[in-house]
Parts: structure tokens; sequence; C-alpha cells
């Protein structure tokens, strides 16, 4: 048996929601309930962050994969080739753009 308090967590866009709950014991008896909540969301702003493509990859917008055997970057999300990984030692800069949360794309904000 779940014991109460209770709590739901969910993404929702902006505007009115209702909730629904439904809850029964053991002997089959059941109530329910709903209530309407408004939200709002602040609107996102795209950011840009220029640094080598293994400092991109450290802070998570972009990933390492293989390509001709050899260490590339692509942005998170986007999915755009920025070239060669690189090292400690050498590294060519790139912009990407988080132009969603968490989705990055290669180049300047618009």
């Amino acid at each position: 048996m779940v014991q109460a308090p209770f709590a739901f967590t969910w993404q929702a866009q902006s505007g009115s929601h209702t909730i629904k709950v439904v809850a029964s014991d053991a002997a089959n008896n059941s109530a329910q309930d709903s209530v309407t909540v408004t939200v709002s969301t602040a609107a996102f702003s795209c950011r840009s962050f220029s640094a080598t493509n293994l400092e991109h990859v450290a802070a998570g917008r972009a990933e390492a994969y293989t390509k001709w055997l050899n260490p590339y970057a692509r942005t998170i999300g986007g999915g755009d080739d920025l070239g060669l990984l690189g090292s400690t030692y050498y590294s060519a800069t790139t912009t990407v753009s988080e132009t969603q949360p968490g989705y990055f794309v290669a180049g300047g904000c618009p």
C-alpha cells in the first residue's frame, strides 16, 4: 500500500492542465478528485559557447564519436559535426549554441 504524502512530477507546456486522481483500497472502495493547475514557463533565450571540442564534450554540449578511426565531436541534440575532438594539447575552438534547453547546434545564436 502506498502511503501519503504523494508527489507527482511532469513536464508540461504553458497553459491550464487538469490532474485527475483516483484512489482505491483493498475493499475495492474508490474515490476520485481533480484539480486544474496553470503552468507558465519563462521564455528560453539562446546561449552561445565558444570552447575547444574537448571542453564542449566535458560540459555536456557535445559528445565524442569515432569517424574514420579518429575521435570527433558532434553537438548534443542537433548532431552537428564539430570536427576532430582534439586533445589536452591541441583542439580547435568552435562555437555551439543552445537553441532549446539541452539542444545544441553548431554556430552562434540566430
